[in-house]
């Protein structure tokens, strides 16, 4: 385990590698200028701005040797389109907040597709589990931007009981957040039940009944630990996909977290604002698949034999 754990951090400088040159690939294809030069600007301004954020270097000396030297000297880049911030100011500021709504949603998810699943499987062919299937098939068909709009309706103006914009209180936590899980609680919600519905019908499961096993102590304490392992090696893509799936939702619901920050960069070509932001959501990605590699082999016993 301690070899695949420090081979997967020895790939971690390449995937960012890899993912910072295909990501500048992209921004030199936008269209725009990212200088930002209008008819007021002046020439002395211009240059300035040239001289500042490289553009008066090649491309491949400007974001493979003068930005990488800022960010290992400096720490940080300045942002194009915010000249009074950095980079890292930015981040610093608007994570925090994208982190606290992707943990929340992550939860949320966890928990209802969880309860969700194990309540179909539970419940085989009777209308609780077409009922969790059909919501399952609509979660998982609807994309995050439409359900924000539902939900904006719902509670903005059919039923306005909770705020649909803003942050800095816990009930501005909750719409967004059961907006960004919706779409995984779904998803986790059919592994669920088709794993528990495989786990169910093994030989361990029927002994156990045979012994004379209540059905909750079937369910929790024999079954829900090996049909939990599917659910768990999806943790890491779902992860991803609520970290890049909060740019919408922030957007939608006027949340000041780095999602709604990115956006705004790609609209006004903020290129060092992108890389950075790029960089951090990749650095956190591959970190996440590697908890959720070793959250696995903890739970079961077979990976820790064949890692060793």
């Amino acid at each position: 385990m301690i070899r695949f754990v420090l081979r997967r951090l020895i790939q971690l400088p390449l995937i960012l590698l890899l993912v910072y040159a295909a990501t500048v690939a992209l921004l030199m294809a936008k269209p725009g200028d990212p200088i930002q030069v209008t008819d007021k600007t002046t020439d002395q301004a211009i240059q300035a701005r040239l001289q500042r954020y490289g553009f008066d270097t090649p491309w491949y000396q400007r974001y493979f040797w003068t930005y990488p030297r800022q960010l290992l000297e400096n720490g940080d880049l300045p942002s194009m389109a915010y000249s009074d911030w950095t980079v890292g100011e930015i981040i610093s500021q608007s994570f925090p907040v994208s982190l606290q709504l992707g943990l929340f949603a992550l939860v949320v998810a966890l928990l209802g597709g969880t309860t969700i699943g194990v309540l179909a499987a539970a419940f085989r062919g009777r209308a609780v589990d077409h009922l969790c299937l059909a919501l399952a098939l609509i979660g998982v068909s609807l994309p995050a931007f439409i359900i924000a709009e539902v939900v904006l309706i719902l509670f903005g103006v059919v039923w306005p009981i909770l705020p649909v914009g803003g942050w800095g209180s816990p009930q501005a936590l909750i719409l967004p957040g059961t907006t960004l899980a919706l779409p995984f609680m779904a998803y986790i919600a059919r592994l669920t039940r088709a794993s528990m519905l495989e786990v169910l019908g093994a030989d361990y499961i029927r002994t156990a009944r045979a012994k004379g096993a209540t059905p909750f102590a079937v369910i929790f304490e024999h079954a829900f630990q090996n049909a939990f392992l599917p659910v768990l090696g999806f943790l890491g893509p779902a992860a991803a996909g609520v970290l890049t799936g909060s740019f919408v939702v922030e957007k939608v619901f006027a949340i000041p977290g780095l999602g709604t920050h990115f956006v705004q960069a790609v609209l006004n070509g903020d290129q060092t604002l992108c890389l950075g932001v790029v960089l951090l959501y990749s650095f956190l990605l591959v970190v996440f698949n590697l908890l959720v590699d070793v959250a696995y082999a903890a739970v079961d016993p077979r990976i820790r034999v064949v890692e060793s």
